[in-house]
């Protein structure tokens, strides 16, 4: 039978969004069908890459890994950039170093850190890792017993007001932006969202560790946690 501290300990590990959101990110995985269409029915790579299918599938298997081990998205763009239609593709020199007054659409520097690179690999590469750990966050909700819902959380980056901001004030009755696991506002709401999804705990802890205790023939209910 497991002790309160055993319990406790159980609760504390799900109560960490960062690791339920990675533990079930890597499990959800790449979806290469690119199912994130923007509001205006379009896909973020419609325009920016080469369209051979064996591109399209040297573009998916660098963002499939790179979803299953964590790799930096800058470092991710980088790889992508063989993969541009030569119209979007970034100069670099021979030592790869960028060339200079290139366009700002082109290439640009990463907020909030160092260097520069290609804007439609760096669009790519964080919009559909953070398309993938949002998933991963749904799943873990779906799966934690724990879990009241999905919480949305406006990036403290965010430039101008849109549709995020809504999505991080509704109440559906959860509290503010808190939303059923499967009733989640589409994630990313728009390319390189920084909005972040995490896991929105049950108030009473002690009432769903109970629960559990008697569903699986664990003894008396416990005291409060």
């Amino acid at each position: 039978m497991p002790t309160a501290e055993e319990i406790r300990r159980l609760v504390a590990m799900f109560a960490d969004p960062a690791f339920a959101a990675e533990r079930a990110a890597r499990a959800a995985g790449f979806d290469p069908a690119r199912q994130w269409v923007g509001a205006g029915g379009y896909r973020l790579s419609d325009a920016l890459w080469q369209q051979k299918r064996w591109v399209r599938d040297q573009i998916d298997r660098v963002l499939r890994q790179a979803i299953a081990t964590g790799e930096d998205a800058l470092k991710v763009a980088q790889k992508l950039e063989q993969f541009l239609d030569p119209r979007f593709s970034p100069v670099r020199t021979v030592n790869g170093r960028l060339v200079r007054n290139q366009s700002r659409g082109i290439v640009t520097s990463a907020p909030g850190r160092s260097g520069s690179g290609s804007w439609p690999a760096r669009r790519l590469a964080r919009t559909e890792i953070t398309r993938a750990h949002g998933l991963g966050t749904i799943e873990a909700a779906t799966s934690t017993p724990f879990a009241k819902g999905v919480k949305w959380t406006l990036s403290a980056r965010h430039p101008k007001p849109d549709e995020c901001d809504a999505n991080a004030s509704r109440d559906v009755g959860l509290g503010p932006g808190v939303y059923p696991a499967g009733d989640v506002p589409r994630y990313p709401s728009h390319p390189q969202d920084l909005c972040t999804l995490s896991v929105a705990l049950e108030d009473d802890v002690t009432k769903v560790v109970n629960a559990l205790r008697a569903e699986f023939g664990l003894g008396p209910p416990i005291e409060e946690i």
